[in-house]
């Protein structure tokens, strides 16, 4: 069932940006929303019209985008114009330069194989309930980046991070879990900090360069599967589940999942090979419509393309 949410706004298009005054008296829905970011991105990429109207398309129905619409509209039409960008553009542009004025990361890069890694070891932390694979990917993030020392942590931290995201039965916002960690990890200020980035299958090739350079500036990256049952070690189990990613190795062409599965028989480390991660974001996208979202640690996102003003 398709799902709109109507705000009271209107719509301008002046000096290529999307200006919307709080003093509006037309109601516009999400999907008004999709049809002023498909006219303008056409209008400015002509030759990618048809993957700029399906990837719009495809995301403005996502449970995610709506549930993110209803928290924090305008990162939600961000997350869209992203997408765009990343499915448009050749290749993601921010590596490699140096941190803050400090010198390399040659304790989470290693050249010599190209292994990029969280400064920490990530922990496997089992998720307390079925539904708080949000908090406790959240959390072996948190230790990962050095945010939270493990001997610090315990159970009962897990159920304060859940309070925090606002984890319910229905499990956790992914805007929820980008603003937390840019808070616990003080990368507001900074200008590479977490944000959320969605791939179709336009933009699938993308997501492991998000992957590495996100652990190179220290910071683990959260993946959002929406069908694990993609992933083998999951044996055709079906859910939707959030895990950490902890290790990319180049040399090895993979990456390492940190699974805080409440089931045994899923939780643990696995490493996922290259062609297997795109293999799975590109069919979800193709097949299924299904986007693969990430949190991840970048200073590549859109911040003054357009601007969408409540």
């Amino acid at each position: 069932m398709k799902r709109i949410l109507g705000i009271t706004l209107s719509i301008a298009i002046i000096a290529g940006s999307i200006y919307m005054p709080a003093s509006a008296e037309e109601t516009i829905s999400l999907n008004s929303y999709g049809e002023t970011i498909k006219e303008v991105y056409i209008s400015r990429y002509p030759k990618y019209d048809e993957e700029i109207t399906d990837i719009v398309d495809q995301l403005i129905v996502s449970d995610v985008i709506y549930e993110c619409f209803e928290i924090d509209g305008e990162s939600s039409l961000r997350i869209i114009e992203d997408a765009i960008l990343d499915a448009v553009t050749p290749t993601v542009s921010e590596l490699f330069y140096l941190r803050d004025g400090g010198d390399a990361r040659s304790y989470a890069y290693n050249p010599s194989n190209n292994l990029f890694y969280a400064p920490y070891t990530v922990p496997v932390l089992r998720q307390m309930t079925s539904y708080f694979c949000g908090p406790a990917a959240t959390a072996q993030a948190l230790v990962g980046n050095g945010g939270l020392s493990i001997e610090d942590y315990s159970t009962t931290m897990q159920y304060w991070i859940a309070d925090a995201l606002g984890t319910t039965s229905g499990g956790t916002e992914i805007v929820s879990i980008r603003d937390y960690l840019n808070q616990e990890m003080g990368y507001n200020n900074s200008s590479n900090r977490y944000a959320v980035k969605a791939f179709t299958q336009h933009s699938y090739d993308k997501a492991l360069y998000y992957i590495r350079n996100s652990l190179y500036y220290d910071a683990c990256p959260i993946f959002r599967m929406a069908d694990t049952s993609y992933f083998n070690y999951y044996n055709g189990t079906s859910q939707t589940h959030y895990i950490t990613i902890s290790e990319y190795i180049t040399s090895a062409s993979i990456v390492k999942f940190v699974d805080p599965n409440y089931d045994v028989s899923y939780r643990g480390y696995h490493e996922i090979t290259f062609d297997d991660l795109e293999t799975a974001i590109y069919e979800m996208s193709y097949y299924e419509n299904l986007d693969s979202f990430f949190v991840v640690r970048t200073s590549d996102y859109n911040t003054d393309a357009y601007d969408y003003i409540y």
